[in-house]
C-alpha cells in the first residue's frame, strides 16, 4: 500500500471515530432534556379530616395523576355510647370528569391559592366539629407546595381553599365501585419507581 493510500485510511477511521464519539457525547447530554425524571408524578394531593366530639371522625383523601386519573381514599371512624365501632374504608379509581378537570386546571392556575403559605394555624379553642385540610401541588422548578388549614364552628375555613373543597366533594358525591384490589396508602404521592410514565 502506498503512503498516500495508507495516509488516506488513516483519515477515514480518524473521521469515523471522531463523528462516533461525537454523536455519543450529543446523546449523553440531550439524555436529561429526553427524560421524564423531573416530570411531575401528580397533578393535586388533598388530605381532609373531618372529627366531631364524641360522634366519629372521617378522613378522606385523594391524588390526581397528570393523565387525570385518580385515587380517592374515606375511612370513616363513629361513636356510639362512648364506645368505637370498627372503622369502614372506602377506596376507589377514575378519571376526572370534564367538570372536575376544568376545576383542578382553574385550582392549578389561581393566584390566590398558589400565594397561599404557613402550615396549620393554632387553634383557638377546643370545638366539637373540626377540619383539617392539606393539599400539595407540584410547582415550578421541581418545589411542591405544601398547605394546611383548620377550620371550626368557631373558624370559618380560608376562603382561597373552597375551590380544592369543592373537588374533594365532588368526588366523594360520585357513585363510584369500591376496587378491591386498590392499594390504600392515604393517597401517597408515587416513587420515581412507581410514577406513571406517559404512553
Amino acid at each position: 500500500m502506498s503512503r498516500l493510500g495508507f495516509f488516506s485510511v488513516f483519515i477515514f477511521i480518524f473521521i469515523v471515530l471522531g463523528t462516533a464519539l461525537g454523536q455519543g457525547t450529543r446523546l449523553n447530554r440531550e439524555e436529561p432534556r429526553l427524560s421524564i425524571r423531573s416530570d411531575p408524578r401528580f397533578s393535586i394531593r388533598i388530605y381532609d379530616s373531618h372529627e366531631v366530639l364524641a360522634e366519629g371522625a372521617t378522613r378522606t383523601c385523594l391524588i390526581v395523576y397528570p393523565d387525570n386519573s385518580f385515587h380517592f381514599e374515606k375511612l370513616q371512624r363513629s361513636f356510639h355510647d362512648g364506645t368505637s365501632k370498627a372503622p369502614t374504608l372506602f377506596v376507589t379509581e377514575s378519571t376526572l370528569t370534564t367538570s372536575e378537570t376544568d376545576q383542578l386546571t382553574a385550582i392549578i392556575q389561581d393566584t390566590a391559592i398558589a400565594k397561599l403559605e404557613g402550615g396549620l394555624p393554632r387553634r383557638k379553642a377546643l370545638s366539637k366539629d373540626s377540619h383539617e385540610l392539606s393539599f400539595q401541588i407540584p410547582r415550578k422548578n421541581s418545589a411542591i407546595q405544601s398547605i394546611n388549614r383548620f377550620s371550626s364552628e368557631l373558624q370559618e375555613v380560608d376562603p382561597a381553599v373552597k375551590p380544592i373543597v369543592s373537588l374533594l366533594s365532588s368526588i366523594d358525591s360520585r357513585d363510584l365501585p369500591q376496587v378491591r384490589d386498590a392499594r390504600a396508602d392515604i393517597c401517597k404521592p408515587p416513587t420515581p419507581a412507581r410514577a406513571r410514565s406517559p404512553r
